[in-house]
């Protein structure tokens, strides 16, 4: 296996992720057709799971008040 996971094991991990971390982050990802060709895919639309450890504010942005947890509020 190249790093791929059926739907089946996307599902399990987003709800493992879920149960631990309490959110899921699960990206779309259009491949370019000459990598989609290379690995051998029916097609180019993937999704990635990502954890949401990996989630932060960005050092820049930490004394900006209008952002929280990453996301710019409006105020």
């Amino acid at each position: 296996m190249r790093g791929q996971q059926t739907f089946e094991q996307l599902q399990f991990l987003g709800l493992r992720t879920m149960m631990i971390y309490g959110e899921i982050l699960h990206l779309p990802v259009m491949l370019p057709e000459s990598e989609r060709k290379q690995r051998g895919l029916s097609f180019s639309l993937s999704i990635q799971d990502v954890t949401p450890t990996r989630l932060r504010t960005p050092s820049s942005m930490e004394a900006d008040d209008a952002v929280k947890d990453g996301i710019r509020m409006n105020t």
